[in-house]
């Protein structure tokens, strides 16, 4: 998808502490890692929730074409 302006952004999620990290799944899901350890979810009914905690700070993740979630910490 190619951004053509500022007005075709949307927000999908607040709250996620110093969010960096991304991925996206295949069934839709957003992976996204956080300052605080956390590895948030967005649903695509745009639900967000903790996936999964981490000693440090999650800033890489990728997901391979069989749905594993790969994270660097």
């Amino acid at each position: 998808m190619k951004i053509s302006s500022v007005d075709a952004i949307e927000t999908i999620a607040t709250n996620i502490p110093g969010a960096e990290g991304i991925a996206v799944a295949n069934d839709g899901r957003i992976f996204i890692g956080a300052e605080d350890g956390w590895i948030y979810v967005i649903s695509p009914a745009g639900e967000v929730s903790q996936f999964a905690k981490t000693p440090g700070r999650p800033l890489g993740i990728a997901i391979d074409k069989q749905g594993n979630l790969f994270v660097c910490d």
